[in-house]
């Protein structure tokens, strides 16, 4: 009897147990699964989360220099056989093009084939001209200056044709008449304007009597043109020709206009004509920054200080400039901005003269060719430098 008691009890215990780990290891069950349902919203609400405050926005990047005038002494120092290639002229700078999304400058001249070969006062460029600066890497030109005309009407035509034919865009003068005086270039998702205008033609106004519209002016309704171009971009270049050659500071047409172009939607003004440099300036306003420099001096020039005894012809400038697109809000602003002083040195090399565009801090003590520049090269690029500082502070 005693024995069966303990076998009962035996029993019993033993079935407790079990109940109590079939209902223990059910409760981890269902408790796990819960747990990991959990675990997988956590997972999803941080993506969610994430994607909200990821920053829409676009850059482009541009690259801009001045007056580009093949000068007959460079034509005939860049004569290849039956040919011309001037693009040795900017090795020292085909880097700085080439890394940015657009790069623009000043075509001063003409290209008539029908015509012989000219330099100043009628600027007759050979075509390769052309080619040379899309090949270093340059992508879209200005062609309203003071030299638009230099070969005619039909001269006028025969550059733009050959600036399009080289894969470049042009803006400043037009083939046909057009309410659209600029052009848009569109990068990385954002429209960029350009529009260029003359304040002199050298005289020449009348071989556009009945096509006015030939090359753009600012005897024209220059307003309302950069209004409509305004009106399809998200932001607006205007190059114009104007001010004094050779003369430090801007004058007061050239500050009245400045200030009129930025009421029509100019954003971002690149100036040339005087062959020298000018002063920049940034202003705010409107939670924006609006860019000028008045002359950015020459690109490519033959003109030379003891030739011409006028300080600055050797030096200009590239600009760089970048642009965000909030693609959110759809505002396009200028956020960065970079003016860097360049030089045309020149001297005698084994094919006769070499002409180089040069950054003038690559040349000065340090820089990245100061080690292959001589003494007299670091010293003359130092002395420009300092000098190009003060003009573009507007201390000069």
């Amino acid at each position: 009897m005693k024995n069966f008691k303990y076998i009962f009890i035996s029993f019993v215990i033993l079935v407790l147990t079990a109940g109590l780990f079939i209902i223990g290891s059910n409760y981890n069950n269902i408790m796990g699964n819960k747990k990991e349902i959990i675990e997988n919203k956590k997972e999803i609400t941080p993506n969610k989360k994430d994607k909200k405050e990821i920053p829409q926005k676009s850059r482009v990047e541009i690259f801009a220099m001045g007056d580009m005038i093949f000068h007959r002494p460079i034509v005939k120092n860049y004569a290849v056989e039956n040919s011309y290639d001037f693009t040795p002229i900017f090795n020292n700078i085909s880097g700085e093009i080439k890394s940015v999304d657009i790069a623009v400058a000043n075509f001063e001249g003409s290209v008539n084939s029908n015509r012989a070969l000219s330099g100043f006062p009628l600027f007759n460029f050979p075509k390769e001209s052309i080619y040379s600066l899309k090949n270093v890497g340059f992508d879209v030109l200005s062609t309203s200056n003071n030299h638009a005309l230099d070969t005619g009407i039909d001269g006028v035509h025969e550059t733009i044709n050959h600036i399009k034919e080289s894969g470049m865009e042009v803006f400043g003068t037009l083939k046909e008449d057009s309410v659209d005086k600029g052009i848009v270039i569109e990068k990385n998702g954002i429209k960029i304007g350009f529009i260029s205008f003359t304040d002199t033609l050298n005289g020449m106004d009348s071989l556009m009597n009945g096509r006015e519209y030939s090359v753009n002016t600012f005897g024209q309704d220059f307003m309302t043109d950069i209004s409509n171009l305004k009106a399809k971009s998200d932001i607006v270049i205007v190059y114009p020709h104007w001010g004094n050659e050779y003369q430090f500071r801007p004058t007061e047409r050239q500050i009245f206009l400045k200030d009129n172009m930025q009421q029509a939607g100019a954003d971002i003004i690149l100036g040339s004509h005087p062959h020298v440099l000018q002063r920049y300036e940034v202003e705010d306003r409107d939670n924006k920054k609006f860019f000028t420099i008045y002359s950015m001096g020459n690109a490519l020039s033959n003109q030379r200080v003891v030739n011409l005894k006028k300080k600055g012809v050797e030096t200009g400038v590239f600009v760089k400039l970048i642009v965000e697109k909030d693609l959110n809000s759809n505002v396009t602003k200028l956020v960065e901005y970079g003016v860097y002083p360049t030089m045309v040195n020149r001297y005698h090399g084994g094919r006769g003269l070499i002409y180089d565009v040069v950054k003038l801090e690559d040349l000065m003590d340090g820089g990245r060719l100061s080690d292959t520049a001589t003494e007299s090269l670091r010293r003359d690029a130092a002395n420009k430098y300092t000098e190009a500082i003060k003009v573009l502070k507007g201390e000069i």
